[in-house]
Parts: structure tokens; sequence; C-alpha cells
């Protein structure tokens, strides 16, 4: 067996995946040859993949300091974990990998475990599924579309930071009069108002917002770059920039009716909750 696998091993060396048929007719042999390939996946040396095209099984070679990490697992748990793998930043639900896998709900649930135990996988909470765990890679940061940025805290609109940041963008323009985006990047990092790092999309949403409740207004473009002055037509009112909707990562899909609508939104009825 020993040596079978070692010849199994070296055929890797050329080329990180091989097919079944392709291993079979380079060894010129069947006898042992499914016992090695379980062998070496159980070790986490290998991993079982599937074409797109025509799910037709793959056998991939992982290099041993990665298979270490492996060690212990079963076939099952390697199974689960390819399917959080697949998830990338998004994460997956538990529901979501028993049916990928086609497995009992109490094996999906010990293998996500045992996963979780060994440090690969971790869970994440979601402003999309409240009451519910995504699992993901332990490397990967969530998307924000999971987390809602830096508007959330804990998955908790955190409308007094928009309101800070807003108060900040609102202040700058009316000191400086005519301000471009990037000039407001620079005031805000130079003032070190802000002690969380803003990204220039962050700012453009708060910038949006602000626009939308005709707080601001943009006066005109100065190469490619848009410039904004204070809207003289209304006094500023601060509790306007706690309404989501100009913030919410999921507003290009929120529409009336839609799956994703104000009818439903959890964040503007916790708003209108007096």
């Amino acid at each position: 067996m020993s040596d079978l696998v070692e010849k199994l091993l070296k055929l890797f060396e050329d080329k990180e995946i091989l097919e079944p048929k392709e291993i079979e007719q380079e060894l010129k042999t069947r006898q042992g040859l499914g016992a090695a390939i379980n062998q070496l996946l159980k070790e986490g040396r290998l991993r079982l993949m599937k074409k797109v095209e025509n799910n037709a099984l793959l056998l991939r070679r992982i290099p041993d300091s990665e298979a270490e990490k492996f060690q212990g697992l079963t076939q099952q748990d390697m199974f689960v974990y390819q399917i959080v793998e697949r998830s990338a930043n998004q994460g997956v639900l538990a529901k979501s990998v028993r049916t990928f896998s086609g497995m009992q709900q109490p094996i999906v649930l010990r293998s996500l475990r045992k996963l979780i135990s060994k440090k690969l996988i971790k869970t994440v909470r979601s402003i999309k599924y409240k009451n519910q765990m995504l699992y993901m890679l332990q490397d990967l940061t969530p998307s924000k579309d999971l987390t809602g940025g830096v508007w959330y805290d804990n998955n908790e609109w955190d409308s007094q930071f928009v309101e800070e940041v807003s108060r900040h963008v609102v202040g700058i323009i009316r000191e400086n009069g005519n301000v471009s985006i990037n000039q407001l990047m620079a005031i805000i990092k130079e003032k070190k108002y802000i002690k969380e790092n803003l990204a220039l999309e962050d700012i453009q949403q708060v910038i949006g917002s602000l626009v939308d409740s005709k707080i601001i207004r943009k006066v005109f473009d100065i190469v490619d770059e848009d410039v904004y002055s204070i809207d003289d037509s209304r006094n500023y009112e601060p509790e306007i920039t706690k309404i989501p909707c100009g913030l919410c990562p999921e507003s290009s899909r929120c529409y009336h009716q839609g799956v994703i609508s104000p009818e439903n939104c959890p964040y503007i009825s916790k708003m209108l909750d007096f």
C-alpha cells in the first residue's frame, strides 16, 4: 500500500489536478488504487472536486503544510468544508449545507462543530439573517452585504455614528463652501474627526443620503469629481440621517412589494417604533 501511495503522490508532482482515469492509465493498475486514494483523502493530502460542466470527479493534491490542518477529518467533514469554502465571504447557512451535501442535519451540524473546533471555519452574524448563523472560512472577512459595513454595530443600525459623520460632513461643507469628496476625505483624516477608518465609498453614501434629504446639493464636476455645497433651501435636520435607506447595502434591491421592500424592512420599523 505504501508503495502505491508514494507512486500516486508522485503523479501529482507535475500536475496538481488529475482525473481518476488518468491515474489508472499512468499507474497501469486498479488493484489497491481505491484504498490508496481513500487513505490520502482521509489524511487530507488529496481532495475530491467536480467539473462544473459534467460533474466528473477530479482529485487535487493538497500541499503537506496545508494537509496538516485537515488531519482527523472524515470525508463528510471535508465535503462540508468544501461547501463552506465555496461560499467565500458571503457565508452559508447550515440548512444550505444540508441541501448541498444531501446529509442529515445532525451529521452536518457535527461536521460544522468539528471544523469550528479545528479553527478551519467560523460563525458570523448577518443583517440579512438576524436569528441564524452563517459559516465561512476562518481567515475571511465577511462582505459588507452581511455586516452592513461601518454603519452597523453588532448587526444593529448605528444611527448615532451615522449622525456623527453626517454632522462633520455638513460642518466641513458649511465652513469651506464648495467641497469635493476628496477634499472632504482629506479634511476628515487631517482633523481626525472620526476614529473609524472610512473609505471613499462610505463618504459617498453619506453624501448621497444628505443630497436626497436636500441638506447639501451637488454644484458641479471638476474633472469628473463631484463638488458639493449646503442646500440653502432648507435647514439641516439631523433626524433625517437616522433613516437607514440611504446607507443600506440592500437599497438597490429594495422596491415596493419586493422580497426586500420598505413594507418589511426591520430597520425602518425600528426607527418608527416610538
